[in-house]
């Protein structure tokens, strides 16, 4: 599991709970799955191409 999905998964500050709500309404997916998006965006931040997760869990 890529760091960056340990830490979209322990976001718990209220900010960080507010995107994660955003993306899940925004996308009509779920809480995990709207991590996952939050960990490809810490990885575009960091300039590592994020891993595509569609790809993972197909």
């Amino acid at each position: 599991m890529p760091p960056s999905l340990y830490l979209a998964l322990a976001q718990t500050e209220p900010e960080e709970k507010a995107e994660r709500y955003q993306l899940m309404q925004q996308h009509g997916v779920s809480e995990l799955d709207a991590a996952f998006k939050v960990a490809e965006k810490i990885n575009r931040a960091r300039g590592i191409t994020p891993l595509p997760y569609d790809d993972v869990f197909a």
